[in-house]
Order: C-alpha cells, then structure tokens, then sequence
C-alpha cells in the first residue's frame, strides 16, 4: 500500500496514479524534479519487487512533461533570484551620496568618520572587506588591520594586509593616495580618523574600532550601508556589499 495526499493506492499502479502523484508531488509537496524522479524509480523497483510489470513508471509521456516542465521554471527561477541578488558596483557618484548619508545621520561623530574612513579605504584601494574588517565582535591581530599596520607617508597612507586571500608571504602593501577636490578623500578622512581615535597611538588596536571598543565588523558593514543607500538600490532591484567597494575602481578604469 502506498500513502499519496491521504489517500491509499494499491499495487500496481496505473499511468493515472503515476501522473496524480507526479503533480502532486510537483505542485503540493514543492519537491524538486530530481526528487520526484527518484521517487518514481523507487515506486517501479516495489512494482519489479512484487512481479509487477513497471511501465506506468518509466514510459509515462505525461509525467515526463510534467518533470520536465518544473525543470524549465526552476531555470527560471534560478536566474531571475541571481538577478535580484546582483550586487552593483560602487561609482564615484555614489560613494559621494554615502558620505552625505553618513554626514546627515543622527550618530555620533567618530562613529560616522569610523564608517565612512572604511568606505573610502574600501573603494580607493579595491580592498576585500574580510582583510580590513573582522567577522565576528572579537578581532584577530593576524588578520585585522590595525594601527600598527599603517604608516603616514607624505602624499598617501601605506597599508600593510598582513593576510591578503591571495595568501602572499608576508602579506601585501597597499599605498592609498590623495583625492583632492572630490570630497572623499581617503588620506585626509584616515587623516580625521586618528586624530579622534581614543585608540590610534596602540599599534595593537583596530583601526575601525568604535569608542565602546567593539570593532566595525564585516555583516554590520555591509547592513549599513545596505540601509543607507536602499532607496537607491529599489531603483536597479540591485544591492550594495563589501564587494561592490573592491570593484569600484577596477569598473572606472575600464
């Protein structure tokens, strides 16, 4: 006997069995394709089983289409969810409306410089989010970047990524230069940054670390400045990530 939405079904099955379950399967129980196909080699090996003739389950045109039809919209589906996740790259333009977004919020000032210094060092120097920021509320000194980590030269900051996901011995160096007359310039907001820092003369201590000493993390990164700029992401039905920075430059240069 076999249990099929509640109602009992005895062997052997006929072709209408089959394409009632295969569309109950389908369309009631949201199983994949693949799912239904392998339940169906499952009900043909109870028909061999019993000395029944299984055709029901493997010539069976309609299931067939059915199977084949759930195949072609998961297709679909599959495309259309990669396009509502696209992340968008960032512009000049819209790093600039950031900063305006950070300038016009109600936090408080180092919070503000914290985030937007971030962002500036993100974009200019096409930097992964995961080699400036730490995961979790608890930060790696071999990984996150830290004061020690910088060195002010006369036009640019020097930063060392000690643990770049290329895996380079001894890390790699990555020089960030001025940006005058644009208003985002990543010197002068690092510049800003340890000036107010209660934090910026440890050479041990996170670089974007807020006054209540729990560092900007990577997922509150990227959820704020997500929100900050949503209304302008609902226009593309694109989103802003970690990557959208390290993208940026690359995209305007090309």
């Amino acid at each position: 006997m076999f249990m099929m939405s509640n109602k009992l079904n005895s062997l052997p099955f006929t072709h209408k069995n089959v394409n009632y379950f295969a569309s109950w399967a389908i369309h009631t129980r949201k199983l994949r394709p693949v799912t239904v196909k392998s339940y169906l080699q499952t009900l043909a090996l109870m028909h061999r089983l019993n000395n029944l003739p299984d055709d029901c389950c493997k010539q069976n045109g309609i299931v067939d289409l059915i199977i084949k039809g759930a195949e072609n919209l998961s297709i679909y589906e599959n495309v259309w969810a990669r396009k509502t996740r696209q992340s968008n790259v960032m512009t000049l333009n819209l790093i600039k409306l950031l900063g305006h977004k950070i300038a016009t919020s109600e936090w408080e000032p180092s919070s503000k410089q914290i985030v937007w210094t971030a962002s500036l060092i993100a974009f200019f120097g096409s930097c992964r989010m995961g080699e400036l920021l730490p995961q979790g509320k608890f930060y790696d000194n071999n990984t996150t970047l830290l004061w020690g980590d910088l060195k002010r030269l006369e036009n640019s900051w020097l930063l060392h990524i000690k643990s770049p996901k290329s895996r380079t011995k001894g890390g790699e160096f990555i020089d960030i230069f001025e940006f005058k007359g644009q208003f985002c310039c990543p010197v002068k907001a690092l510049d800003e940054l340890k000036r107010i820092s209660n934090n910026s003369n440890s050479n041990t201590t996170a670089v974007f670390i807020f006054n209540n000493g729990k560092p900007l993390t990577k997922n509150v990164f990227n959820k704020t400045v997500s929100r900050l700029l949503k209304n302008e992401m609902k226009i593309n039905n694109g989103s802003i990530k970690g990557h959208s920075f390290r993208a940026g430059i690359p995209s305007l240069l090309a």
